[in-house]
């Protein structure tokens, strides 16, 4: 018996509901595998089922009676022909000018002007790799990146437009985080006993989570999950135990609070001698500590007519093969290498 949610990319809270991009109610289907030998399942597996639906009579939920199990290889396959034309593309081109060139397209693509900072941060967090070996040390390698800023400065659209770009990645309000929960819960239920009902941070392993309106969690609520953003991995130890894998690439997306008022005040970015001043209002201590990036956007920084005008010029179509690209990176086949210049200049700095 397994229970499993749809593959979504965004999700929010309206009135009760939890609905994806489509308007279709977030929830679980359980679902029980007719098979002759045991099946693993892994809790962020991607699998495909056939089977038939069967209404219980007294509650009207649906089962499916599945007969036939597959696992889709996600994230695992990508189209070489499409990887060696954006390597063309970048053939001669300087790192910074390959930077250059995929932050001129993406704001073309998404109409998001002047926050480049967000966008190069974006991009950072999906392309890490999940380990990385350096100096003989194997080390965590997946993001955890923070967007602080003044609202309406483009923190979520960047996100959502990534997701559009590079088709992976899930997008997630505050109160969404809450009502389903980001590690986990022991559930139980009727004459089954008790199981773990796994989070977001375990269903998002090896992918990529967003969540919008960080700010809105308590400060506790992030420190609970620091040891699992550092080790990569979810423990329950209550009336159902199991542990899973977390190695979630993160993007907290946050205001300033005013925590002289309430901690549900806003305030404002400019109010702040430092911009990095206003993280210590989201986040604890222990929380900072596993950050990798925080990238700021303060409603000044960009002029309104900069924005208020026809964005004509259209992206190049080699701008849509990043979306290969990170299934390569993501596959078990990428491949990281220092050269000497490299390894230097990280000692120095």
């Amino acid at each position: 018996r397994i229970r499993v949610r749809p593959p979504v990319f965004t999700l929010e809270k309206r009135g009760e509901k939890i609905v994806d991009e489509r308007g279709f109610e977030y929830k679980a289907l359980d679902i029980y595998v007719v098979a002759e030998k045991p099946i693993v399942f892994q809790p962020s597996s991607l699998i495909r089922v056939e089977g038939t639906p069967l209404p219980n009579p007294k509650t009207q939920q649906t089962t499916l009676l599945a007969y036939k199990v597959d696992f889709p290889e996600e994230n695992t396959t990508f189209d070489k022909e499409k990887l060696n034309t954006l390597n063309e593309k970048f053939k001669g081109l300087s790192v910074s000018e390959r930077v250059c060139w995929i932050l001129d397209n993406f704001e073309r693509f998404s109409k998001i002007v002047g926050r480049r900072n967000l966008a190069m941060a974006g991009f950072l967090a999906y392309f890490t790799p999940l380990w990385v070996r350096f100096d003989g040390m194997l080390q965590r390698g997946w993001g955890n990146i923070l967007f602080c800023g003044d609202t309406t400065t483009a923190k979520t659209e960047t996100i959502r437009k990534l997701i559009m770009l590079l088709k992976a990645g899930m997008l997630i309000t505050a109160e969404t985080a809450t009502a389903v929960g980001l590690t986990g819960t022991a559930t139980q239920v009727e004459k089954e006993g008790w199981f773990v009902d796994w989070g977001f941070l375990v269903l998002l392993d090896r992918k990529l989570l967003a969540v919008d309106g960080a700010h809105k969690l308590s400060l506790s609520n992030w420190a609970a999950l620091a040891e699992a953003e550092r080790s990569g991995v979810v423990s329950i130890a209550k009336a159902a135990k199991n542990t899973a894998y977390a190695r979630t690439r993160q993007i907290k997306i946050a205001n300033p609070v005013d925590r002289e008022a309430d901690k549900y005040s806003t305030k404002s970015l400019s109010a702040f001698l430092y911009p990095c001043q206003a993280i210590p209002t989201i986040l604890d201590k222990t929380s900072i500590a596993r950050l990798d990036l925080a990238v700021f956007a303060d409603q000044h920084d960009v002029a309104p007519e900069e924005i208020n005008k026809v964005q004509a010029e259209e992206a190049e179509a080699e701008i849509l093969f990043l979306a290969e690209a990170l299934n390569w990176c993501w596959s078990s086949q990428a491949q990281i290498e220092y050269t000497e210049e490299a390894v230097n200049t990280i000692h120095d700095e």
